[in-house]
């Protein structure tokens, strides 16, 4: 009975010094991982962002003098930007005037992004039809690309590896910790128990 009872109160208090300890490292790992996760992917819809919009201003001027050859050779520079796996240009109808690559299902997941071009405005002589110009609040075309999502994906699983690596030593070193904290707590009581049960008797 007294070997059932010291035992009982030596888990509860390592119990009580364990789980806390358990909570807050595993709600504070999940939290890390899914903030890099998100960070990442994030980055990743920037990029496609940022690479549409700067395909759209750089090929404006090719697209008002329909100089597709120009179109081509910026389609193809985009195209050898990182994770860049199709690019194309289309006219204000979204019909497709210039395309590089062949993306698959499943490398779009990096997912699609586009930019309008026409908005900014460029500089045109004086011999250029207004009607060419266009309203700059109407875009002449569109510039789309489409980014792969390999690279991410290794990232995410070169951040799940590392920060549980770095969530598991943490925890073993506080499970240790309160262990040794719960040890030092209980000793006394239970000598305390034991002296009394001796007192008793």
């Amino acid at each position: 009975r007294w070997t059932a009872w010291r035992f009982g109160v030596r888990a509860r208090i390592v119990a009580l010094a364990v789980i806390p300890v358990l909570v807050i490292a595993l709600s504070s790992g999940a939290y890390m991982v899914h903030v890099r996760l998100t960070d990442v992917r994030q980055a990743l819809q920037e990029r496609g962002d940022i690479i549409a919009a700067n395909l759209a201003m750089a090929a404006e001027l090719a697209l008002l003098t329909r100089d597709l050859s120009q179109l081509q050779v910026l389609c193809e520079a985009t195209l050898r930007q990182p994770d860049v796996i199709w690019a194309a240009v289309r006219d204000a109808e979204h019909q497709g005037l210039i395309q590089c690559g062949q993306p698959t299902p499943h490398d779009a997941d990096g997912g699609c992004y586009e930019a309008p071009m026409g908005t900014v405005g460029v500089a045109v002589t004086d011999s250029a039809p207004l009607e060419a110009i266009g309203n700059a609040s109407t875009p002449l075309g569109w510039a789309e690309v489409h980014l792969s999502s390999a690279n991410v994906l290794t990232r995410q699983r070169r951040i799940l590896r590392t920060s549980l690596f770095i969530v598991g030593g943490g925890l073993l070193l506080s499970l240790f910790g309160a262990l040794r904290i719960g040890a030092g707590i209980s000793r006394p009581l239970l000598a305390l128990s034991e002296a009394m049960t001796h007192y008793r008797d």
